[in-house]
């Protein structure tokens, strides 16, 4: 990786953490950075940082569990920076305006009487520098949105023990998620409706004649559709990382013949896919309220799309979108009384006539 793109990826990072907004992770657009590139973004970022009058008053060892290293697809623990600004004393308290997404990990402190200068420290060389060792809290702030997260532990964690089983496996998976996480939330925060007021620069409508009108946040969120369309194509057809999954899509055994970590690449694309789905749901709060089970009928109808597009097929799948929108909207309004049915008659039409989808994969 050039100089230029490694000092651009630490700005982005330290801009992130200015100005407390989340970002993608930088391997969804670099998935080829090796760990040299990793640590030399990271002391660009450190170098951003020292400009600013903060100091380096120590290091820090992470990644040391196996079970965390395989969920992450690496193979050794990762070396960090303490700066002065990241130390609370017993008793202070930690201002959440500077955090994004904080979480508490239980950490082993091992304060240093003298410096540790290597290659070639042995354990009894720590023992002679250590003064003491305490319990202590790290603070673990992360500039990756929250769903991209989540969608990348459930894949390490659940997901990726069934890619070489029937896609009906990995179905009735998603579906026992599904009921499991709808108790949990109905356990932790009730089954209260949640009204979402619109963000006050979209609380709009446009006159299309003298009794109707159009409301400025539909059009908002269909031009977000739009783009987020583009941009997938744009990602999967036209940049190394598509052309990775391409590949892993169809010979996942060449692909890692050929040194490519297909493990990490499922892990991009299905943490993406919940950072979509949790896009989806925040567009649509607004509109429908939050309530309890309130994809329940999202989840049939993403079924449905997927088997008219056909398995395995993007194209398909958009296709499908559009057949299966347009059907349940001029059913409504056409043959009202029938309009619960209308997308599931369409969709057996469609399997009498291809059974295995409009566009299947292969």
């Amino acid at each position: 990786m050039d100089q230029k793109t490694i000092e651009a990826l630490g700005d982005s990072l330290y801009d992130a953490l200015v100005a407390r907004t989340p970002i993608a992770p930088l391997s969804a657009a670099h998935p080829d950075m090796t760990i040299e590139d990793a640590y030399h973004v990271q002391q660009r970022m450190i170098a951003r940082r020292l400009e600013k009058g903060d100091r380096v008053i120590g290091k820090k060892i992470g990644v040391t569990s196996k079970a965390v290293m395989n969920m992450l697809g690496v193979h050794q623990p990762d070396f960090g920076y303490l700066l002065d600004s990241m130390v609370f004393n017993e008793g202070e308290s930690v201002d959440m305006d500077t955090l994004i997404q904080p979480k508490a990990e239980g950490e082993i402190a091992f304060l240093l009487k003298k410096d540790l200068q290597g290659p070639g420290v042995t354990a009894a060389d720590v023992l002679a520098a250590t003064e003491g060792v305490m319990a202590c809290f790290e603070i673990v702030d992360s500039r990756i949105p929250l769903a991209l997260a989540f969608g990348t532990f459930l894949e390490w964690a659940l997901f990726s023990h069934l890619y070489k089983r029937d896609h009906l496996e990995q179905v009735l998976l998603t579906y026992g998620l599904i009921l499991i996480f709808e108790q949990l939330r109905s356990l932790l925060v009730g089954d209260d409706v949640h009204g979402v007021a619109i963000p006050a620069f979209l609380d709009a409508s446009i006159q299309l004649t003298e009794v109707m009108s159009y409301p400025v946040y539909r059009l908002a969120i269909s031009v977000i559709c739009i783009v987020l369309a583009v941009a997938l194509y744009y990602v999967i057809q036209r940049t190394r990382l598509g052309m990775m999954i391409r590949a892993g899509n169809d010979d996942r055994g060449m692909v890692e013949a050929l040194g490519i970590n297909i493990n990490m690449i499922y892990r991009v694309v299905f943490a993406l896919g919940v950072a979509l789905a949790a896009l989806a749901g925040m567009l649509a709060a607004p509109i429908s309220s939050v309530f309890p089970n309130m994809g329940s009928h999202v989840l049939i109808i993403s079924f449905v799309i997927v088997v008219i597009g056909g398995i395995g097929s993007v194209w398909g799948a958009l296709v499908a979108a559009l057949i299966v929108g347009f059907a349940d909207t001029f059913g409504k309004v056409l043959v009202p009384e029938l309009s619960g049915i209308v997308v599931y008659v369409v969709m057996a039409v469609v399997l009498l006539w291809r059974p295995e989808g409009i566009l299947k994969k292969g």
